[in-house]
């Protein structure tokens, strides 16, 4: 992503030997540093952007901002085993403070250093190889949370899913899952095999991806996750759940917007390859390469079409 920020945002000071008239970026630039929204223009339309150069100071070069895609992950464990059970007791979900402890390679200590919540956890049972269901209660509380280790699982190192995970969840600098636990993290080489280990093992959870979660196994004998956003400040009340709207506002924590980004400059020559992308044929090209992948409503596509249009009208 720092390269395609890089590259779309190159500039007449001795980088143009690596520019581009556009760029996908899962995430959206580092206002100030790569790129600052047009606000409080005439111009101001919501997604264009001012490159900066290395210095801060802004440039010429503008870019028009397209949502393309999603890529989300759904957490799921047993609907009938000791995991659905204390979910029933936290609301149907976790934090996520919670989440990342379970899935954590940080000892309590390195996590407070990183702003986590010791609360996360109030039945801390300070045993620090353990990570048991009961220790997201009060140990003096009443709660179908039994005093069984948490069995995490998901795909292994090597895939898109596991690196988003990690990135999103264990955002520590040498941060991964643990793989030295009680119980070994179960690193599946297919959704299929990550899904069977759930559905015979009651105290496990396992992240795969929202788009085989929602087309092969919703209302099965799974339950899903929702999840609670923690900032460094405080959680918030909600918890939500993976769904093809929250996808897409991004309210889900776990989803994250690819974005095309395309030279202002070079719309007019762009737009036919925008408008194939989010056609019928081009999205279903790009979910066919990468599974993971949810694409847009239809509205939300013409949308995106749409904004290109006006920018290459305004263009002539």
């Amino acid at each position: 992503d720092a390269d395609a920020a890089s590259r779309i945002c190159a500039t007449e000071d001795g980088r143009t030997s690596s520019s581009v008239e556009v760029a996908i970026m899962s995430r959206d630039f580092y206002h100030d540093i790569e790129a600052v929204p047009i606000a409080g223009y005439d111009d101001d339309d919501g997604w264009t952007y001012r490159c900066v150069t290395e210095d801060d100071t802004a440039t010429t070069r503008t870019v028009t901002q397209i949502n393309v895609s999603v890529r989300a992950l759904a957490l799921v464990v047993n609907a009938t085993g000791v995991a659905s059970d204390c979910l029933d007791a936290l609301e149907g979900g976790l934090t996520t403070d919670q989440l990342r402890w379970a899935y954590s390679s940080y000892n309590l200590a390195r996590l407070k250093e990183e702003n986590w919540r010791p609360k996360a956890i109030p039945g801390n049972d300070r045993l620090g190889k353990t990570h048991l269901w009961s220790e997201f209660v009060a140990a003096n509380t009443t709660t179908k949370c039994a005093p069984v280790e948490i069995h995490i699982a998901g795909p292994n190192r090597s895939t898109v899913a596991h690196q988003y995970f990690v990135g999103t969840v264990l955002p520590g600098e040498d941060e991964s899952i643990d793989e030295d636990r009680p119980k070994k993290y179960f690193a599946g080489t297919s959704h299929e095999e990550i899904v069977d280990y759930v559905r015979n093992n009651g105290a496990a959870i396992a992240f795969v991806e929202y788009p085989f979660y929602a087309e092969k196994i919703r209302n099965e004998s799974l339950r899903v996750v929702k999840i609670t956003n923690c900032t460094h400040l405080r959680c918030i009340r909600t918890k939500i759940e993976p769904n093809n709207q929250t996808i897409v506002t991004g309210s889900y924590h776990l989803s994250r917007m690819h974005r095309m980004n395309v030279l202002d400059t070079a719309v007019d020559a762009v737009a036919p390859f925008v408008d194939f992308i989010l056609g019928d044929t081009g999205t279903n090209l790009m979910k066919k390469e990468d599974p993971g992948l949810s694409p847009l409503p239809k509205h939300m596509r013409t949308e995106m079409m749409e904004r290109i249009l006006n920018k290459k009208e305004n263009a002539t």
